[in-house]
């Protein structure tokens, strides 16, 4: 059976888009503010967040839009990027829902 109307393109993934501290990334702030949410391009149709804790006084968060691909290396870049000694603990995933990328850390 052949449909009567071809698919629909899929709508275009939306993402928080963060990089800097607890406190800037956290959930409150990137809600409440519609410049810090972006709409993905191309081939970046994930949601992405990463938290690194370069020592006790130092942690960064980056929020935004990757790729399948880079998603799937994701654990790897954070193993690489311990045990080189770069950072004390690295944690990053992805999502493919609107919105899906709020932080899950609170900065404190």
């Amino acid at each position: 059976m052949y449909p009567c109307f071809p698919p629909l393109p899929a709508q275009p993934l939306k993402c928080y888009k963060c990089q800097g501290s607890g406190e800037q990334c956290r959930d409150e702030v990137v809600s409440k503010n519609s410049s810090t949410q972006v709409v993905c391009e191309g081939e970046e149709n994930r949601c992405s967040w990463a938290y690194e804790r370069v020592n006790s006084s130092l942690e960064k968060f980056v929020m935004g839009c990757k790729s399948a691909r880079f998603c799937k290396k994701l654990p790897l870049i954070c193993q690489e990027t311990v045990s080189s000694n770069q950072v004390e603990c690295c944690e990053a995933s992805c999502c493919d829902s609107d919105l899906c990328n709020k932080l899950r850390y609170t900065g404190k």
